[in-house]
């Protein structure tokens, strides 16, 4: 604010502006949005709901002084609040705080006001995620393990056990479920205004890969942009009814798997990927770390390339113990280990069959509550 126009704002008002609280991005949250006002400024929140109530929320926008003091104000009366509490609050509860406010900057209050609700609208848009039984994590630390080979495979294991399946590839930066599923170019449908996800095979499937114009063209992405995306896939695609989902997350703990942990709401737990080298261990080690501090249940380890098997007599050399002595040494369940196969692109029965045996038991967990 212009030191000429401060005689009309309050002095609540210039500290809000001048030292505004809860400003900035919200990393992990329930719901965000992007507002323009009728001044052109426009503003985002993203919100953390606990209970009900609003636990957390951040705001940023590219407007004045006044936008900066009412999303500064805004989010102050907002902390603590139930949802109810929100749906009735109004701009003039921001400008009467400030006690001294000009009328021709009022429209920033409406704004901040808008941009509350429409978060709040977004976190009631997650909600539909809530009907979905099962949801299962798939990941690994490192890339290049076959987790997206596990990851379609418990998809179609849960479809064969007479689940309704969602698989959602949450790899932005390189996805690569639907060429393991040979799906070639899609014309993704709509309803309203959400994307369907793509059905194949009776298998509902969200991927970057639909939305890029070109296999080849890079994803260049910073991490709220990313965060965003994977929330859209999540809560704003329509899923259609669905028992079970399974997650096919990029490797590694970063972005995507930390917003698919908060957004995706309960989750049934994670199954880990591996390879025997050191590398891959090390890798597995922390994605397990990750999921014991952020309290998603490990329901197991899967060793995949462990061993070569000969495609004429089908014995397995030079086969690794060191994924079951892992999950031995961190106390979760082995799943099993899969011999690499001589032909990558065209698994053999064999190897089905290997990785069916493995997932099963996951698959047969019918109370996503039980240990």
């Amino acid at each position: 604010m212009d030191e000429h126009v401060h005689s009309e704002f309050s002095a609540i008002a210039i500290d809000h502006a001048r030292s505004p609280r809860n400003r900035g991005f919200l990393p992990v949250f329930d719901g965000h949005a992007s507002i323009s006002g009728s001044c052109g400024d426009s503003m985002d929140m993203w919100i953390r709901v606990e209970d009900g109530e609003i636990a957390d929320l951040r705001f940023s926008t590219d407007g004045c002084g006044s936008s900066i003091a009412c999303g500064s104000m805004a989010t102050e009366l907002a902390k603590g609040r139930s949802l109810a509490g929100i749906a009735i609050m109004r701009p003039r509860d921001v400008l009467d705080r400030f006690q001294g406010f000009p009328h021709e900057s009022a429209h920033c209050a409406e704004l901040a006001i808008d941009s509350l609700k429409a978060a709040c609208q977004d976190y009631f848009r997650s909600i539909p995620m809530g009907s979905i039984a099962r949801k299962i994590l798939v990941l690994s630390g490192k890339g290049g393990v076959g987790k997206s080979t596990v990851a379609l495979h418990l998809a179609k294991r849960l479809r064969a056990a007479g689940s309704k399946v969602g698989i959602l590839d949450a790899d932005i930066h390189s996805p690569t479920l639907p060429s393991l599923m040979k799906i070639g170019p899609v014309s993704l449908q709509r309803s309203g205004d959400r994307l369907v996800a793509h059905d194949h095979e009776g298998l509902r499937l969200m991927s970057m890969a639909f939305l890029s114009p070109s296999p080849d063209q890079a994803v260049i992405l910073r991490g709220p942009r990313k965060t965003m995306l994977v929330r859209q896939f999540l809560r704003e695609v329509d899923w259609g009814e669905l028992d079970a989902m399974v997650i096919d997350t990029p490797s590694g703990t970063g972005d995507e798997l930390l917003t698919v942990v908060k957004s995706a709401g309960a989750l049934e737990g994670a199954v880990v990927v591996c390879t025997p080298q050191e590398v891959a261990i090390s890798g597995a080690r922390r994605s397990i770390a990750f999921c014991r501090e952020m309290g998603v249940p490990l329901l197991g380890l899967v060793e995949n390339m462990s061993g070569t098997r000969c495609p004429r007599c089908g014995h397995v050399a030079g086969a690794a113990s060191v994924g079951q002595e892992l999950a031995r040494e961190l106390d979760l369940p082995f799943l099993g280990s899969v011999p690499t196969e001589p032909e990558i692109s065209a698994p053999s029965p064999t190897f089905e069959a290997d990785l069916a045996a493995i997932l099963d038991p996951v698959v047969a967990r019918r109370d996503p509550t039980a240990a």
